[in-house]
């Protein structure tokens, strides 16, 4: 994968893409928040170290900030260490983002009728946080 990364048409400098597909794969995943505002990334390095052992080198919080942060410049083989622990392949990275629509799509369930709590239950978060996303 390291090899295919270093010799593909891609700037890794420029993450928006990649960083919008790892992120929403740590939400799908439970390490992030439900709109992916909040990383865990101390429970993500814990897992990415235990996942890799002693075969790797170890990440720590402030690696797993700098894959997802737009703000940060980080190692295309950080990068690619926390892909494949998400089991994403080198063409899931490089393929444009898709646009997630997931407040949107919160709100237009409580617009349907349905109960805070059970979207709460769906989404994996609290009553109170689901309301504060679909009240003006």
């Amino acid at each position: 994968m390291m090899q295919d990364a270093l010799t593909a048409p891609y700037d890794f400098c420029d993450g928006g893409g990649y960083r919008a597909i790892i992120k929403r794969a740590l939400r799908n995943r439970g390490y992030a928040s439900v709109t992916g505002g909040r990383i865990y990334a101390a429970r993500i390095a814990e897992a990415v170290n235990a996942f890799y052992g002693g075969n790797f080198e170890s990440v720590d919080s402030n690696e797993i900030y700098g894959v997802a942060s737009n703000s940060r410049t980080v190692s295309v083989r950080k990068i690619l260490q926390l892909a494949c622990f998400l089991n994403l392949s080198l063409s899931d990275l490089l393929a444009p983002p898709s646009e997630d629509n997931t407040l949107a799509e919160i709100r237009e369930m409580y617009q349907q009728g349905i109960s805070m709590h059970h979207i709460a239950q769906l989404y994996g978060t609290d009553r109170k946080t689901i309301a504060h996303w679909v009240k003006p």
